[in-house]
């Protein structure tokens, strides 16, 4: 019983800073020039991908790239 409450105190422990660290990446990466989530010339991008300021008429499958980065 002992060693299994260790077990999930671990699990626990290391889920929390796991969000506590995506939550500082994302801080700081908002905190850059040029924000990566706003423009599709990144290379994780999808040739479905338009930017913010591209009218997004007719095209059914088109996605932003902040929707593609996250």
């Amino acid at each position: 019983v002992g060693f299994t409450v260790i077990l999930i105190s671990l699990y626990v422990g290391f889920y929390y800073n796991v969000i506590i660290a995506w939550a500082l990446f994302y801080l700081f990466s908002s905190f850059s020039g040029e924000l990566p989530w706003i423009n599709c010339n990144n290379t994780w991008n999808s040739p479905n991908c338009s930017d913010l300021n591209a009218t997004l008429l007719n095209d059914t499958y088109k996605t932003t790239p902040a929707l593609e980065y996250f």
